[in-house]
């Protein structure tokens, strides 16, 4: 399926996936331009990485959630969502900020998900979730968003967001277009995680083992 249309682009250094928000400083002169008219023409913005500038960038279509602050110089606070991912097709320089026509980015059609690897994953995530010490109010806020999803890429999404992946590693899971394939690098992931965390406690819970000396 091919969908495609002209985006101004930002460029930041982290991956951001649909369904999540983001927030913005807007600061420099095209840029601000470029808020305005996405304001004025209710446009999305195209997010791409800062290593990732060439024709093929994976990225992803943002429309503005909320202005959060318009200040006096021009400059913008923004909270931005996650809307849809996006291939560039090719770059334009007609504007006064980056842009380029883009096509959107679809799962491949009537692929099944096990809905016993999306519960398996889930487990894995809240392992995860109990090794990092949230307070009681993070933690429940955590639950409440996550309980209220129920498709698989949502919820693949909201998990390759939260878990430190490398943005290399986020890149891939954005262009992911089967399902199957998400679940067994975020399941690979977390397992990781995982073991490293065992390995680890085990080795400081080890009364011999003095960490300045290994």
């Amino acid at each position: 399926m091919r969908d495609s249309k002209v985006l101004p682009f930002f460029s930041i250094s982290r991956v951001l996936f649909p369904k999540m928000i983001l927030p913005l400083h807007i600061f420099e002169n095209r840029f601000k331009e470029m808020v305005k008219t996405c304001l004025r023409e209710d446009l999305e913005i195209g997010i791409i990485q800062d290593a990732d500038k060439a024709d093929q960038t994976i990225g992803t279509a943002a429309s503005i959630y909320k202005v959060v602050k318009e200040y006096d110089d021009g400059r913008y606070d923004l909270l931005i969502l996650g809307e849809k991912r996006f291939r560039i097709i090719n770059t334009i320089s007609d504007y006064a900020f980056p842009a380029g026509e883009i096509e959107y980015i679809f799962d491949e059609n009537d692929l099944s998900v096990d809905d016993d690897r999306v519960e398996a994953l889930l487990e894995l995530y809240w392992g995860f979730i109990s090794r990092l010490g949230l307070r009681k109010n993070q933690r429940q806020n955590l639950d409440t968003i996550v309980n209220q999803l129920t498709e698989e890429q949502e919820i693949s999404y909201i998990i390759g967001q939260t878990i430190g992946m490398d943005s290399s590693r986020q890149r891939e899971l954005l262009a992911e277009v089967l399902p199957e394939s998400r679940l067994y690098t975020l399941t690979t992931e977390l397992k990781r995680s995982k073991t490293v965390h065992t390995v680890a406690r085990d080795l400081f819970e080890n009364e011999r083992f003095d960490p300045m000396l290994n």
